[in-house]
């Protein structure tokens, strides 16, 4: 493990969406491993994937807000 999410911590990270267009929500019903969802995230992931974004801790992207 790299790091934590522990209070009082640093943080810059995005939330993903791994059911977020049709064609990924197929593809992740068939995933049977973690690197099965990866090759689904590097191959057909795109900005529509990414559901929030923080930065220090602070979320500055939130997809919901944006609809």
């Amino acid at each position: 493990m790299i790091g934590n999410f522990e209070s009082g911590k640093e943080a810059d990270f995005v939330v993903l969406d791994l059911h977020a267009t049709q064609l990924m929500r197929f593809r992740m019903e068939h995933a049977k491993t973690l690197e099965d969802q990866l090759f689904v995230l590097m191959t057909i992931g795109d900005d529509r994937t990414v559901a929030n974004t923080y930065s220090y801790g602070e979320c500055v992207y939130d997809k919901s807000e944006t609809r």
